[in-house]
């Protein structure tokens, strides 16, 4: 017995030093045998995660999770398993086809599929397979249920939709959203996408007033450019590139001053 303990350590410190080396190939032909020998073995498991995950062997990884599990925290557990999760949706959006992807999304566990960020890696997935309009429905259905901000700028974000149906949902749900600058942005973003130029020019002038972002300043100048406004649309570039200072502010019709901001000019006059 003591001479196979001792085998089993030479052949774990062989792959260990497969894996310092960065040759994972020889290291999992290796672990994947003795895995095989002694399947309760902690440190052997724990090995073949680590190689299968620098291989980004996802589906192996994944296999091998419930093996895992006994010597892991709860929350660790969960991070891999989010992470392999992941991976797996990546590879399978990268390789197979629309319905091989969503068998892999219906074969995960069911608060793995629950979790937020699970939901927008599957709607980048569906996007990745070239199926954006599945990435709208899930997200739209999402929105609708939990009005999240997070599912909303990814919606603003997907490349080829329906625009108008987008901004028309966007309008269904901007009473949730009273004064928010995050859903104004992806409402301009979205209006802007479907050449609604008006209504993209007030959302931004909207979402600046709350949150002088970079982000909110290059869509503004965009907007204002698709506007033929050329000198408008320099400055707001400018705010995009550049930190915000007070004598930087903006003024005149291209950025509204808050009330409680506003210039008193005449303070000036009189003092």
């Amino acid at each position: 017995a003591r001479t196979n303990q001792g085998g089993t350590l030479a052949r774990i410190t062989e792959a260990e030093i497969h894996i310092d080396n960065g040759n994972y190939e020889q290291a999992a032909k290796l672990l994947e045998k003795l895995h095989q020998e002694e399947p309760r073995n902690s440190k052997i498991t724990a090995l073949l995660d680590e190689t299968y995950a620098k291989q980004q062997d996802w589906a192996k990884a994944w296999a091998l999770l419930p093996a895992l599990r006994p010597h892991l925290a709860e929350a660790e557990y969960s991070t891999r398993q989010k992470t392999y999760a992941k991976g797996l949706l990546h590879d399978t959006a990268t390789r197979e086809s629309v319905e091989a992807l969503e068998a892999a999304w219906k074969r995960l566990p069911a608060e793995v599929r629950r979790d937020k960020d699970m939901i927008l890696q599957y709607a980048g997935a569906l996007v990745e397979n070239d199926h954006p309009e599945e990435a709208e429905k899930l997200l739209a259905a999402e929105i609708r249920q939990t009005q999240d901000l997070e599912y909303i700028q990814a919606y603003s974000q997907l490349r080829r939709a329906n625009f108008r149906a987008q901004l028309e949902h966007m309008k269904q749900w901007e009473n949730k959203h009273t004064n928010d600058a995050i859903f104004l942005y992806a409402k301009a973003l979205i209006a802007y996408k479907a050449k609604e130029l008006d209504i993209a020019l007030a959302a931004i002038e909207e979402a600046v007033k709350r949150s002088q972002t970079g982000e909110a300043f290059a869509l503004y100048a965009q907007i204002l450019e698709a506007k033929n406004r050329p000198e408008a649309a320099l400055v707001a570039y400018r705010q995009s590139v550049a930190p915000l200072h007070p004598e930087q502010a903006l003024d005149g019709d291209l950025l509204p001053a808050p009330e409680a901001e506003a210039p008193k000019p005449d303070d000036s006059k009189t003092s």
